[in-house]
């Protein structure tokens, strides 16, 4: 009874990929690399339960699926949604999907508005409630990307382009011919957040598809 006891509180590899949600091989490598304990026994090893189970919540983050922060709206219009640094929620990924991935240097805000609804990123049409993924590292983008720029503390998803030494257009590329462009002096305050990189289809947006 005292060795079912003993037994009851470990996970085997197999065990403890199923719960973790990963191959077997890497729960293996979390046990190499000192990042899930366990005890070797011959050539397995005994996984106590307690480690595993605090491992679920991270299991998709550990691996091939990262959380990148919401950081809120921004308008795919008139730049009226208040632009905010502090994060609403996370959106989960796909390493592959993520160029050159780093921790910390991409953000996702939803699009609010329709003066990007010809636009393509990644061949996805930035459409009304869509997800666009920003990369921060680039904010010093070449003319025509689109990028996520701060005017008078409201951000705005546009296309950039400069105009002569000291003029800066956001374009918008809608269907609606309300959207007009923003002009800019190079002078005036206003930053540059980074350049979208990809888009997320709102599921209203797939089935419209």
């Amino acid at each position: 009874m005292e060795k079912e006891g003993k037994t009851s509180e470990y996970f085997s590899i197999t065990e403890a990929a199923k719960k973790l949600r990963i191959s077997r091989v890497a729960v293996f490598k979390r046990i190499q690399k000192g990042a899930l304990r366990a005890i070797k026994i011959g050539r397995s090893y005994a996984i106590p339960k307690g480690n595993v189970l605090g491992s679920v919540g991270d299991s998709l983050e550990g691996e091939s699926i990262v959380p990148i922060p919401i950081l809120g709206t921004a308008n795919a219009g008139d730049p009226l949604v208040y632009a905010s640094e502090s994060h609403t929620d996370f959106l989960k990924v796909s390493k592959r999907r993520l160029p050159s991935y780093r921790k910390g240097k991409f953000f996702v805000v939803q699009i609010k508005g329709t003066s990007m609804n010809k636009c393509k990123v990644n061949g996805k049409i930035i459409d009304d409630g869509d997800y666009v993924l920003i990369d921060e590292r680039q904010i010093a983008p070449e003319d025509g990307r689109v990028i996520l720029v701060v005017l008078d503390n409201c951000a705005t998803i546009k296309i950039i382009r400069h105009i002569g030494e000291s003029e800066v257009g956001f374009f918008p590329l809608s269907n609606d011919s309300k959207h007009k462009p923003i002009y800019v002096h190079a002078e005036d305050h206003f930053i540059i957040n980074g350049t979208v990189v990809d888009v997320f289809k709102d599921f209203k947006n797939i089935v419209q598809i």
